[in-house]
């Protein structure tokens, strides 16, 4: 399954106005990966958003919300992956 977002990822730097793809891999009964690739080179920041912020939300909740994530470069900025546990 892919999900397209034309949603600006909400990053500590100025975010990335490119598409952003959303593959959910499916690994497992109990788990499920998801990957969110966009544009921009910087690595990811968690960061607290300031009350009436309009940014800095996403991985705070990917942060608060997933088992664990991580991210890798590639070819056309980044890819950030996380585990989240499945519930029927």
């Amino acid at each position: 399954t892919r999900v397209l977002s034309g949603g600006r990822p909400a990053m500590k730097q100025e975010p990335s106005r490119a598409t952003v793809g959303i593959p959910l891999v499916h690994e497992g009964e109990d788990v499920k990966v998801v990957e969110v690739y966009d544009g921009n080179r910087n690595a990811p920041v968690v960061m607290a958003p300031g009350e009436g912020g309009e940014s800095g939300r996403g991985m705070a909740l990917v942060a608060g919300l997933a088992r664990s994530w991580g991210f890798r470069d590639t070819r056309l900025g980044k890819a950030v992956f996380f585990e989240l546990l499945a519930w029927p």
